[in-house]
């Protein structure tokens, strides 16, 4: 992965440096975090730095956000296999789910209304299991 950190910034344009790697490293670590989660995993990085380096890695295409309810977006690594975010209204919970669980409904999308949905950089809420019980 740290090739694919190195190639994709060079390409872009940008200069490789600490901070931009160590706010990389606290996503992929994180899977999913606000830019506050993130800052407070890497307190020797300052806040206006961490959100610039995460413009710059969505950019580039390392990390992609979420909005999830009425906060701040949650950003994550890029995963080759898309996946659906899930989140508990009641608990906050986060977790995700294989996005071939939606063909249905991106195939009805497509042929009813001739709309191509891009289902990741959406959250679907509902209950998770625990609070269901």
């Amino acid at each position: 992965m740290s090739q694919r950190f190195e190639s994709l910034l060079r390409e872009h344009g940008y200069r490789l440096t600490p901070q931009r790697r160590e706010v990389w490293e606290t996503v992929e670590r994180l899977r999913h975090a606000t830019p506050d989660q993130i800052v407070a995993e890497v307190p020797d990085v300052d806040h206006s730095t961490v959100y610039r380096a995460l413009d710059v890695l969505v950019e580039v295409g390392l990390i992609s956000h979420t909005h999830i309810g009425h906060g701040p977006p949650v950003y994550h690594a890029v995963d080759p296999t898309p996946h659906l975010h899930l989140v508990c209204q009641r608990c906050g919970a986060q977790s995700s789910a294989d996005m071939r669980l939606a063909d249905g409904l991106l195939a009805a999308l497509d042929r009813d209304h001739g709309f191509r949905a891009d289902l990741a950089y959406m959250a679907l809420p509902g209950l998770c299991a625990d609070c269901r019980e």
